[in-house]
């Protein structure tokens, strides 16, 4: 398998921005379900992969938001571009060969524009009569009102990864690759479920997490300073964090 690595720079040039050709992907499909397949060398395909096929998620990006205008309004087109390849990205890792590649990171790519979208109207942490209203006609004082329950919110949601803007975290990946950027986005998601999944339990086991752990799962706190914090002792808050998978 030491030839690939070669064979695939001259059947694949990395500048390249079209769509590979059949026989590529062909050869490509062969490779990757070769069993002796090695990590870096799949590595390097998935580069290949991404780099020849990063505008057609972008053009499914601005696809999305002109078919679903009214939806997307606010949305801006670098967060669904930012989403888009996210899904690419993701259908790149666990793309096993042996499925048409379009068609299999259509579905990923059309998975995290649905969940952009949904993200944007889970606005369940705003009463309903300010939901209701239009919001070209709130007074200062009810749109003041409405900005601040957005802010609680998406502060309860952990700052769910779309809302920040693509802009900020590219300009703060500018000198990191598209698969470490894409890495770190996929990271951060899984912790935000993770804390969703720690936000369901009763109301003492949150605090508790809260307290012991920062958003990145990092200690904060020892059990001791949280006993204390909590005014119970080490042992109880030693089983409350034993039951939280972290």
């Amino acid at each position: 398998m030491s030839f690939i690595i070669l064979l695939l720079l001259f059947i694949c040039p990395i500048a390249s921005g079209l769509h590979l050709t059949s026989c590529q992907m062909t050869r490509i499909n062969g490779f990757i379900q070769h069993p002796q397949l090695q990590i870096e060398q799949r590595e390097k395909i998935n580069r290949i992969l991404f780099t020849h096929y990063k505008k057609y998620a972008i053009n499914k990006a601005y696809e999305f938001k002109k078919r679903h205008h009214y939806k997307c309004k606010n949305i801006d087109i670098h967060d669904l571009i930012l989403s888009s390849q996210v899904g690419l990205f993701k259908a790149i890792q666990k793309y096993n060969g042996k499925h048409s590649f379009i068609h299999y990171s259509e579905f990923y790519i059309k998975g995290e524009l649905l969940k952009i979208l949904s993200r944007q109207f889970a606005s369940s942490g705003i009463t309903v009569s300010l939901r209701m209203k239009n919001k070209n006609k709130l007074t200062a004082a009810e749109l003041a009102e409405y900005k601040e329950q957005m802010r609680l919110f998406y502060q309860k949601s952990f700052c769910s990864l779309y809302t920040l803007k693509a802009d900020d975290f590219y300009d703060k990946a500018e000198n990191s690759s598209d698969n470490e950027m894409l890495s770190a986005i996929i990271e951060r998601e899984k912790l935000a479920e993770k804390w969703a999944e720690i936000g369901k339990r009763d109301s003492f086991s949150k605090r508790v997490a809260y307290l012991a752990y920062d958003f990145e799962l990092n200690k904060v706190r020892t059990n001791k300073q949280v006993s204390e914090l909590m005014m119970c002792s080490q042992e109880t808050i030693r089983k409350k964090l034993q039951r939280i998978e972290f």
